[in-house]
C-alpha cells in the first residue's frame, strides 16, 4: 500500500487555515504553502512478500511445544513443580473483573 499526496491534496492543504486561523494573503502566500508542503512526503509500503514468509513461519510451529510439556511433566511427577498461589489468585482476579 502507497500513499502519495496529489497536486490537488497539496493545494487544499495549501488553503487550509493555520493554527492561529489565517488564510495566505496573496497568491504567491499560496504558492509558498504549495511548494513548501511539496517537500514534506510520506509513503507506506506493503511488503507482502514479508508477511507471507512470516506467516508461513507461524503456521510451521507446532501447535503444542512437546519439549517443554514434557519438562513441565517430568517436573510434577518428581514433585518439584510448584504454584505460586499469589500468581494463581492474581491472575483470577484479572480474569473475572
Amino acid at each position: 500500500m502507497r500513499i502519495h499526496l496529489t497536486n490537488s491534496a497539496l493545494q487544499q492543504v495549501a488553503s487550509a487555515p493555520t493554527s492561529r486561523g489565517s488564510q495566505p494573503k496573496t497568491a504567491q502566500d499560496s504558492d509558498t504553502a504549495v511548494s513548501t508542503a511539496t517537500a514534506d512526503r510520506a509513503q507506506f509500503s506493503f511488503d507482502g512478500g514479508h508477511i507471507m514468509s512470516l506467516t508461513a513461519r507461524v503456521l510451521a510451529a507446532p501447535e503444542i511445544r512437546e519439549e517443554k510439556v514434557a519438562s513441565l511433566a517430568a517436573a510434577l511427577k518428581s514433585g518439584q513443580y510448584t504454584v505460586d498461589a499469589g500468581k494463581v489468585a492474581g491472575a483470577l482476579v484479572s480474569a473475572y473483573s
